[in-house]
Parts: C-alpha cells; structure tokens; sequence
C-alpha cells in the first residue's frame, strides 16, 4: 500500500480506537492531567501514556496538535516514554541529543523535542500502565520541585477510577458514539458477541442504503452478508469475542462482498475488532468500498491477459528479467529455441546463457548478455548472438533489449531474439553459389576445381563434410573431399544415401544428418555432391536445393569437360 493508504488506514483504526476510548469518559480527565503535567513543571507539552501492546496510547494531551492529536497513539519504539515504562523509574533528560536512544526516537525529530521529563503511572494494584509526562523544545534542567511536582500529578492520575484496566477495558456508552461515528468517512457499526447491530453511522446509511432505524438489533450477516461470507463474518465473530481481555484490540482486516438494500454486491475492505466494557464485548467493525480496487485490479487484469496473449503469439521469443537478471518470463517462442524442451523458466533461462555466443564462436561474458547490457542502460539494438546446444545446428539471433524503469530505478530488462538463421543461412548460401559459378566460369572443371568446390560448399555450413562422387565404371568414386581424405572409396548403385541419390534421380536424406543431391547431365547422373554437416541440418529441404543449384552448374561444366577431351 501507498503512503496516503497507510495514512488512510492509519487514521480509520484510530478513529476506532478514539470512538472506544473517549466514551469511557478517562481520557477526557487525562487531558486535564496533561495539562497539569505541563503547568508544573513551566513545559509547553504535558502527555498522559498508556502501554498497549507494541503502542504508547496517548490518552492525555495537552500542547500537542496534528497526527499525534489525532491518532493519538505513537509505536513505543518511535516513543520517549519507553524507558520510563521499562524501567519503572523516573526519567529526566536536559538534553536529548546528549542520549542517544532518545536522539533516536522518531518523536524528538518531528516535535523538535530538546528537554524531557518522565514519571511511572501506577494503576491500583501498583503495576506500571503508562507515563505522565512533560516535554519543552529546547534543553533545559529539572528543578527538584518540578520533578516533585510531576511526580505528584502522577501520584494523582493513578487514583482515577479505571486507570488501571483502562489499557484493555473500555466502558462503550452507545448513546454518546452516535454523533461521533456520523462524523466518520466509512462506514462504521458497532454489533454484540452475537452479532446484532448495536450501532450504525451515516456513512454507512450512504453506502448501503439502510438506515439506522432499520438495521438497528439485525443479526450482521443477515443484513450485509447473507450469502458465501456469511460463515466467514460469524466465525471472525465468534473468534474475536472469545479472545481474552489481554490480547483484545488486535484489528482483524478481511475482504468480503456485502449486499446493499438495492441489492447490488459490492466489494468492501473490513477492517473489526473487540473492545470489552460494562455491556460485555462489543465488536468495531470499519467497511470500506473496494469497487474502485477491484475494477483497477480487473482491469489490470485484462490488460495483462491481452499482453499475454499478444505476447504468446509472437515467434519472436521475448525473456524478461528482474533488475538481478532472475528470470520473470518467457514466451513459448522462448521455450521453442531451447529445444528439449526445459522443465521451468529459471532451466530455460540458464539453458539461454550457457549455450548463447558471439557470432564468432566465443562464449560470451555475463556482462555481455543482452539483459545484463540492457540493464547497465545500453540500448541493445540487433545485436548478432548465436545458439548453439552441441549436437543441434547453430541458430542465429538478433537481439534488442531494454531497460524496465520504473520511478527512479531500474526494475528488470526485455529481451527480445529474432530468429534471422535461415535468412542468414541464405545469404551466405547464395554468397557461396555465386562463388563456385564463377570459379567454374573461370576455371571450368578439373581435380582442382573439384576440391575447391567441396571446400567452399563446407565453408557455407562449418564443421561439415562435403564430397563429391563421380561415376565411373558402373560405380561412384569419390574425387573430392573436403575434409582432405586421399583414400579410394566406391559406392555401388542403391548403396547409402549416395547411391540412392545416383540411383533415383533425386536428393536422398539420411535421418536429417547429410544431404546427398544427384549431379545431373545430358545423358543421366553423371555424379552425387553429398553434404554432412557436424551437428545436422535444422532445414534439410533449404540445404538440397542450396546443393542442387550448385550440382547443377557442376553438372553442366563436367558435360562440356568431357567434350573436349580426346575420345
């Protein structure tokens, strides 16, 4: 929650204790104790304080406006009353800078408090309940009659009726409450420990449509819940006045859907909570309308089912990660580049790194990745990246990534690789097309010529084994091979891919791993180019019509050769 919320939800629970405390008719009195605190001891600021739990409740108030005076009760460890409370003796500071425990209470900096003076508030039975202060805004001493004094309206304060249980029992007179919870923004009923409506504000006329007349004596859930959150508002009922008096006053904050007299549903925010008094428990229920919450949360909702949607789509695969480089999300365009396919993002995201590279082969630096780039506030823009998981073919990205910025700070980074391999792949086919037709065009055909063709072709797709097989005496022999192998070899017709190349006319495919194509000529296949590439073929079909091309303008070449030699 925002500031202003906590600010708003902060003066909601106060005005709830306020609306409790001051109908027990004490604080009203410990204001005038305040006071006196302040007059004895010359003090501008006189402050009455109950121990409740982890608060100081400032039930007495005397020279103090703002937040305080409306709250009125401050963290006991933001509070200079503290250490009166845990020691149980007197404390009298001339200077608060000079202790650095007070020096650090938030309530010296935002009163400007310089001089504090502290005395034990004993209830009854003697045990400490709270402190009755006096507090000045620069350094001062404190004089022997002044802490006698103060000690005095101390003395005093305890002898109060009820000042010894006033921390948990409240005396809650419904006839006083009413002009006080009109005056409340929210809707605000008080019920009994069964639940029946005891009291009810305008605002909650406002909200739901009911007036008090109506509602008063009506069991709450029969009113404001009487469908699903009829069970849930009984049992917070039931557990509340169950609760012992010493652990009372805690809020119990829950999310539920009322119905209003016109009956629409509508969302509220409840924040309820026992007090104890003379009548026996009483339950402070606060409502707040959440339609406007949920609609912006319903709303937000579709807006991020559409950028799902949009975003699954895509076959641009798109990683986002948090501003540690965590990974925060992939697209199933993402999980597709993995391949084997990985059992979560978190696998996916280090399966990324691991296998991503320079388009020169080299492992790249953490520092880097795309994300990393992004998120130091590079603009990454086409950026070459290869993937390559051994045993697969390389693929080829381009990345862009940007920097998520919300407010002032860097909240994560947006990835996106487009997959350019077969577009890559293409161009430097067709480079190495274009190259082999003018060696041919220069050279026409040889030995040479040959091995420099199976070189080239294998320079087009790294780490393959190009070879070209020529027939010769009712058998393939290998003339050319790109891995520099001198050895004979013969493939009969049928046999392997290659012969069946020779055999049918047409490119043969083993397993997607190597591509044979027939060389073609005027009166049959005169030979088979045969590729292997290291790590197979991700597009077998592009790869024979790449060697095609090339077997062709061969072929042609091989014809005319043989043309002019000798018969």
């Amino acid at each position: 929650m925002d500031e202003n919320g906590d600010l708003h939800d902060e003066r909601r629970l106060a005005a709830v204790d306020r609306a409790a405390a001051i109908l027990s008719g004490v604080p009203l009195s410990m204001d005038a104790i305040a006071g006196a605190a302040a007059n004895v001891t010359g003090a501008p600021i006189g402050v009455v304080s109950l121990v409740d739990g982890e608060w100081d409740r400032l039930v007495g108030l005397h020279g103090i406006g703002g937040v305080f005076a409306l709250t009125r009760r401050i963290a006991v460890a933001d509070s200079l009353c503290r250490s009166v409370v845990a020691s149980g003796e007197p404390v009298w500071l001339a200077d608060t800078a000079d202790d650095p425990a007070a020096a650090r209470a938030a309530v010296v900096s935002y009163l400007g408090i310089g001089a504090f003076a502290g005395v034990p508030l004993l209830g009854s039975d003697g045990a400490v309940v709270g402190s009755v202060c006096a507090l000045d805004h620069g350094p001062r001493s404190w004089t022997v009659a002044q802490r006698a004094a103060l000690s005095g309206v101390a003395t005093t304060a305890g002898l109060l009726p009820g000042v010894a249980g006033m921390a948990a029992e409240l005396t809650v007179n419904l006839l006083d409450l009413v002009p006080l919870l009109d005056a409340l923004a929210e809707a605000f009923l008080v019920v009994d420990g069964d639940g029946a409506i005891l009291a009810w504000n305008a605002a909650a006329t406002g909200t739901f449509g009911w007036t008090r007349d109506e509602v008063l004596g009506t069991p709450l859930h029969q009113l404001l819940f009487p469908d699903r959150d009829a069970v849930t508002i009984r049992a917070i009922l039931a557990t509340l006045s169950a609760l012992p008096s010493e652990r009372r006053g805690a809020v119990r904050r829950q999310t539920m859907w009322a119905t209003t007299k016109a009956g629409r549903r509508m969302p509220v925010d409840a924040s309820i909570r026992a007090v104890s008094g003379a009548g026996g428990t009483r339950i402070c229920v606060s409502l707040l309308d959440a339609s406007g919450r949920f609609d912006a949360e319903a709303d937000a909702d579709r807006r991020e089912g559409l950028l799902q949607a949009v975003l699954n789509s895509l076959t641009t695969a798109v990683y986002v990660c948090d501003a540690n480089g965590r990974p925060l999300f992939g697209n199933p365009a993402l999980l597709d580049v993995m391949e084997a396919k990985p059992t979560s993002l978190a696998e996916a995201a280090l399966r990324l790194r691991q296998y991503l590279s320079g388009p020169d082969g080299t492992v790249l630096d953490p520092a880097d990745y795309p994300s990393a780039r992004a998120l130091a506030g590079e603009h990454v823009r086409d950026a070459p990246m290869d993937f390559h998981v051994p045993g697969r073919p390389v693929r080829r990205f381009l990345a862009n990534a940007e920097r998520i910025v919300v407010g002032n700070g860097a909240e994560g980074a947006v990835v996106a690789l487009r997959d350019v391999t077969v577009a890559s792949q293409d161009r430097v086919r067709r480079a190495c097309e274009l190259a082999i037709a003018r060696l041919l065009l220069r050279c026409g055909y040889s030995a040479e010529v040959a091995q420099r063709l199976v070189g080239a072709v294998a320079d087009a797709q790294p780490g393959s084994r190009v070879r070209l097989w020529l027939v010769e005496d009712a058998e393939l022999r290998l003339v050319a091979d790109s891995s520099g192998e001198s050895r004979p070899a013969a493939v009969r017709r049928g046999e392997s891919r290659v012969g069946a190349a020779w055999d049918t006319g047409a490119a043969a495919f083993d397993h997607g791993t190597g591509v044979a194509v027939p060389v073609p000529g005027a009166d049959g296949v005169l030979g088979v180019l045969d590729a292997e590439p290291a790590d197979g073929e991700a597009e077998p079909d592009a790869l024979a019509a790449h060697l095609s091309r090339i077997a062709a303008d061969l072929g042609h070449h091989i014809h005319v050769h043989r043309q002019d030699q000798p018969s």
